[in-house]
């Protein structure tokens, strides 16, 4: 008797034109991420009595980080066998976007007078940081979809 494999005794493969949609997913992620690196680079040339004014510009990096992880990471999942999303995985988003929110009420927002944490300037507050967890974020996003559904 073979392996059980969850899919009824079937063998599935994927095809071309799934291995196509991986290859622009993963070409999509590259362009948003040399998206990022520029807009990213216009960022931090403003002055820094400016920045609260350039908010789009400081979320749009963020978002472009996000959306190259979700590209790459549907990249890795697509075909989904049996999808439903998993709702509980948006948890790991929320958690990978706290160092960018976390770094836009430092710089952004300032909070003058506030002597809180929220004031303070962390190790996960360096850009190199919060462009990773913003693209883990994306990750998480791409989680979100395609999960397997259990066996009843």
């Amino acid at each position: 008797m073979g392996a059980v494999d969850g899919y009824g005794g079937r063998r599935l493969t994927a095809g071309w034109a799934i291995w196509l949609v991986r290859l622009l997913l993963v070409a999509g992620s590259a362009v948003a991420l040399w998206g990022a690196a520029r807009i990213h680079a216009d960022f931090l040339t403003v002055a820094s009595a400016d920045v609260s004014d350039k908010a789009p510009l400081f979320w749009e990096v963020i978002g472009l980080f996000a959306a190259a992880g979700l590209a790459f990471g549907l990249a890795l999942r697509i075909p989904f066998p049996r999808p439903r999303p998993a709702w509980g995985r948006l948890v790991f988003l929320l958690v990978a976007l706290m160092p960018a929110e976390h770094l836009w009420t430092v710089i952004g927002v300032g909070l003058e007078g506030d002597p809180t944490f929220l004031r303070s300037l962390f190790w996960f507050d360096e850009w190199s940081v919060v462009h990773v967890a913003a693209a883990l974020a994306g990750v998480a996003a791409a989680g979100v979809i395609g999960a397997r559904r259990a066996k009843v």
